[in-house]
């Protein structure tokens, strides 16, 4: 899934309702699917060539209630041209914490709220700078790919009913 830069686009086209993170390896096949973003794309809006983005926000969201959790993964992949495979490195997992601030969101759910807590957990926390208010207050986190050519997103519903973001290129 591509978006211009400065457009808010979910990163699933279907909210996840998984309950478990799957592990990544090299691979010869290109990333693709559901959650993953082609940084390259002349539909981000800043790519030019081999060039990236400086910077992707993003603003988690789910469904259920106030208080209830889940934990993101967002995955960096780059191709290896010496070996022809693509290499994935986690840029961070966080841990969220959706307030009471109920808000309309184009995944097809009735009722979401946003993130209002949002912790580090594993990765490389330089390159990534969260912004957690608290207090039914939007949190967000700004992301440098470090690179990557695509990010990968995936999540594990500890709490809430299904979980989802919005993401846009800067």
């Amino acid at each position: 899934m591509t978006t211009p830069a400065n457009h808010w686009v979910p990163v699933l086209s279907t909210d996840s309702t998984d309950t478990s993170f799957t592990g990544k390896k090299p691979t010869a096949t290109k990333p693709s699917g559901d959650g993953v973003i082609d940084l390259l794309s002349a539909d981000v809006g800043e790519s030019i060539g081999d060039q990236v983005p400086d910077f992707v926000v993003v603003k988690p969201y789910g469904t259920d209630d106030n208080d209830e959790t889940f934990d993101m993964r967002v995955w960096g992949w780059s191709f290896n041209r010496s070996q022809s495979i693509w290499e994935p490195i986690l840029i961070i997992e966080v841990n969220v914490q959706l307030g009471d601030l109920d808000v309309a969101r184009p995944t097809g759910g009735t009722t979401y709220y946003d993130a209002d807590i949002i912790v580090e957990a594993k990765g490389d926390t330089d390159t990534v700078r969260t912004v957690s208010p608290d207090n039914n207050l939007s949190a967000y986190m700004v992301i440098d790919p470090i690179g990557s050519q695509m990010l990968e997103f995936t999540f594990d519903r500890t709490g809430a009913a299904a979980a989802n973001a919005l993401y846009r290129t800067v």
